[in-house]
């Protein structure tokens, strides 16, 4: 599997010293958060984390029809500008930053869905449906490889 053996460490802490901070990161911690935080924060990070890890921190992702503004927050296929929830956009960011690949529903879930919310057992499915639909019929597909996960294709 690609990325194996690479994981990123986010120290949550409650711990707020330098010197504290300092040796977190010595140790090999890839960022540091304090206690208390927002969830949103939490999030940004380990999403930051993610791009850090693959390499792809390219403000845009043009995938066929497709452009997608990590600045902005804009999506647009073949001109058309699609709105997003924000869990969508979170799934569609995580699909096309591995455009071409599998990905796992776990990892999916993992990014997508925060720490402290209740996750139904559909709702990453809800979610990819409505990508689809919003996609549709320009942009890309959003295949479904049972038992793993989802792929979002290149063209």
């Amino acid at each position: 599997m690609p990325g194996a053996g690479l994981a990123q460490v986010l120290m949550l802490t409650a711990r707020d010293g330098l010197d504290d901070r300092v040796r977190g990161l010595d140790l090999g911690a890839d960022d540091y958060l304090r206690k208390p935080f927002e969830v949103e924060e939490l999030e940004a990070r380990v999403r930051a984390l993610g791009r850090r890890r693959g390499g792809d921190a390219a403000p845009e992702i043009v995938i066929g029809a497709m452009t997608i503004n990590r600045s902005t927050g804009r999506v647009e296929v073949s001109g058309r500008l699609v709105e997003l929830r924000r869990r969508e956009w979170s799934v569609l960011e995580a699909l096309a930053s591995r455009a071409g690949q599998v990905v796992s529903r776990d990892t999916l879930q993992a990014e997508v869905f925060g720490f402290d919310e209740p996750v139904g057992s559909n709702a990453l499915e809800v979610n990819v449906t409505r990508l689809r639909s919003k996609l549709a019929p320009d942009g890309p597909t959003i295949r479904t490889v049972r038992g793993v996960g989802y792929m979002l294709d290149r063209s």
